[in-house]
């Protein structure tokens, strides 16, 4: 499967947050739940980002009126220590659904004396429910409902049913007993009603119908084949995903203690399902460009990605299609020739249905220039290179006075050697240095390298094996890219000192895609680098007004 599923996640996403969700009764827990962070620790949080983009002024003014607000006359009776949640329920009918809102009591007479400076009306009834009104509350034409307990007020709308005694959730049954981050939703698919998972499929498949009816212009038959089994595989993988999905997860994190800020994804299988098990596969896949990563990175980028056979198999007679398209429209007989050879030996890597491919940009080192290296998978590494040799026995002296074929061998691998030609741009040389690059055909894999240290890096590649990796990844070095500014560089770099000075690897950004029990997506950036960008922004902004004025 490897990532075949991301089209459809990405859908899902868009979808299933949308509906309603009802609880296990076998569980006895919500479908949907909202954790959020206390209000303190909100605070804090707010606290720590405005002090990193340097507004510390407007910070300790916030924090100020906050600490006014819970004092004598404020917020007073909630307390500000405890985390506070959402819960979500429904059932067969959409008007058996039931939202519950969890707040934090620290002091039961006190959040009524609250209520009543607020001119909200709270009258208890003698099961312990509390109805409130007011003229504040007609706006939201629902009756107000809330209860104590555990700790809480159990806030519903419309039915009062929802908090009863023998049905309001204990806090550990909501609240994570581990750490909490700033914000969670969490949505268990499973508990969807049916139902609802079924006019969710009908308006996919509607939708679908109408793209297959789209045909954009001058499509042939073999396009339109290929068309319809993606549009036919996207429909199948959403479906699969409400049937045998169980949770989507979804959180903002503010982590003052390992300055990261993360947006994170989760999405996970029924056990024993298909779904599970290609999750668990994607954890185990191997990728060509893992061993490419150094200790100096500035940038990497590693994907692996894999259509379904299904949809290979349709794609084959797309790509067999434009070669003959493309040898048809070749008036020239030797060049017809020769690209029928080179389209022959690309072949068989085209038709795999996979992408597997590494890039790593590595410095700046002591003389200020980059060395990349990418590897890119493919089938019979070593026909290519026969087929490129081939075809360079009939070019002129000319053309190939730049490059060394064999220019140096590690193991039963060849690396040939190009240097900068007339076509080397001065930008390039400012990030590259004025040095050759070098690639390299192994069986299973075509390596390239530039700049300074490219041969030793184009070599490592080479020796190394693929690895087990994520699906997808990609980080950047920001204090490492900054030399690579071509605007206001100078405001680039400056800010890359100040901001990254103190604190090693605070400057990396991650995007990360993987598999396992579950599918996993994560974004994530040191907390340095809000002021990094802000110094940035600020300056840029300044620049602009200076030269308006």
């Amino acid at each position: 499967m490897r990532t075949r599923l991301m089209p459809s996640l990405v859908l899902l996403c868009l979808v299933v947050p949308a509906l309603p969700a009802r609880a296990a009764e076998e569980k006895g827990l919500p479908a949907i739940v909202v954790r959020m962070k206390s209000l303190d620790g909100l605070v804090d949080d707010f606290r720590y980002l405005a002090e990193l983009a340097e507004k510390e002024n407007e910070a300790k003014q916030f924090e100020g009126l906050f600490k006014g607000m819970v004092g004598k006359n404020g917020l007073e009776g909630i307390d500000t220590k405890k985390p506070l949640a959402l819960y979500g329920r429904i059932g067969p009918n959409v008007a058996d659904s039931e939202v519950v809102l969890m707040v934090p009591i620290a002091d039961e007479k006190a959040f009524l004396a609250l209520l009543e400076r607020t001119e909200i009306k709270a009258e208890k009834n003698k099961d312990g429910v509390y109805t409130a009104s007011g003229d504040k509350l007609k706006e939201l034409k629902q009756t107000v409902y809330f209860r104590f307990a555990n700790g809480y007020a159990y806030i519903t709308f419309n039915d009062a049913g929802f908090i009863a005694k023998d049905k309001v959730l204990l806090p550990a049954q909501v609240l994570p007993t581990d750490k909490l981050t700033t914000l969670s939703v969490t949505l268990s698919i499973d508990q969807i009603p049916v139902e609802l998972r079924q006019i969710v499929l009908g308006q996919l498949e509607l939708q679908m119908g109408k793209a297959k009816e789209e045909a954009p212009p001058n499509e042939t038959k073999v396009q339109r084949d290929f068309r319809y089994a993606a549009v036919d595989e996207v429909t199948a993988d959403v479906k699969s995903l409400l049937t045998d999905g169980q949770d989507l997860s979804l959180s903002i994190d503010v982590d003052r203690k390992s300055e990261d800020i993360a947006l994170a994804m989760t999405l996970s299988g029924k056990s024993g399902s298909t779904l599970a098990t290609n999750f668990a596969d994607l954890g185990k896949a191997k990728s060509i460009g893992a061993g490419l990563i150094g200790s100096d990175s500035a940038m990497n980028v590693l994907a692996h990605l894999m259509i379904s056979d299904k949809l290979r198999k349709a794609l084959t007679p797309v790509i067999d299609e434009g070669f003959k398209k493309a040898l048809a429209d070749e008036k020239d007989d030797k060049k017809r020739a020769m690209a029928a050879k080179l389209l022959k030996v690309v072949e068989p890597s085209l038709k795999a249905g996979e992408l597997d491919f590494g890039l790593n940009l590595r410095g700046p080192n002591a003389n200020g220039f980059y060395a990349g290296v990418g590897a890119l998978k493919v089938k019979d590494g070593k026909a290519l290179e026969n087929a490129l040799k081939d075809l360079l026995k009939d070019a002129s002296a000319e053309d190939k006075k730049d490059l060394t074929l064999d220019f140096e061998k590690v193991k039963e691998v060849s690396i040939h050697r190009v240097k900068p030609g007339k076509d080397y741009t001065e930008d390039a040389k400012k990030v590259f240095g004025d040095n050759p690059a070098y690639f390299a055909f192994r069986d299973d894999a075509l390596f390239l390298s530039m700049g300074e240290g490219g041969l030793t890096a184009i070599k490592e590649a080479i020796a190394s094996e693929p690895k087990p990796s994520k699906t997808l990844q990609m980080e950047m070095a920001m204090g490492r890219l900054a030399k690579l500014a071509t605007e206001d560089q100078q405001i680039v770099l400056s800010a890359a000192k100040k901001a990254f000075a103190k604190t090693k690897n605070g400057d990396r950004i991650t995007l990360s895609l993987e598999g396992g029990k579950s599918l996993k997506l994560r974004v994530s950036m040191k907390a340095q680098l809000v002021t990094f960008f802000t110094i940035i922004a600020e300056a840029q902004a300044k620049n602009k007004k200076t030269d308006f004025e």
